[in-house]
C-alpha cells in the first residue's frame, strides 16, 4: 500500500531560543518552517496567530533568575516578547566568540 503524504505537514527545523517578556526569560525550542526567518514568523499574522508554541520550555523570573516553571508545550504571546536569540549551532572543533 502506497503511503501519502499529509498535506498539512510542513517540513521544520527546531531551533534553541531565549526569550525574554517583561515578566520571563524563557528557555526552550521553537519550530520554524525550512528556510524561514524568526522575523517573519513572528511578525505574520499578529492578530489571526498572536502566539507561538516553545517546546521543552524552562520560564525563570526577571526578578531573581529563579525557576517558575518547565513545561513540555508552551504558547507565548508574540505581543508580549520583548527579545529572542537563537542559540548559534556549533559544529564539533568550532568556538563561540
Amino acid at each position: 500500500m502506497e503511503e501519502r503524504a499529509n498535506p498539512l505537514k510542513i517540513e521544520k527545523d527546531q531551533k534553541k531560543v531565549l526569550i525574554y517578556t517583561p515578566t520571563f526569560k524563557i528557555i526552550g525550542y521553537i519550530h520554524l518552517p525550512t528556510n524561514a526567518r524568526l522575523t517573519d514568523t513572528l511578525n505574520f499574522a499578529v492578530d489571526k496567530n498572536p502566539f507561538i508554541p516553545v517546546t521543552k520550555a524552562h520560564g525563570y523570573s526577571m526578578e531573581d533568575n529563579k525557576l517558575c516553571f518547565v513545561a513540555d508545550f508552551l504558547s507565548v504571546n508574540k505581543r508580549r516578547i520583548d527579545l529572542v536569540l537563537i542559540e548559534p549551532e556549533v559544529s564539533s572543533g568550532e568556538e563561540l566568540i
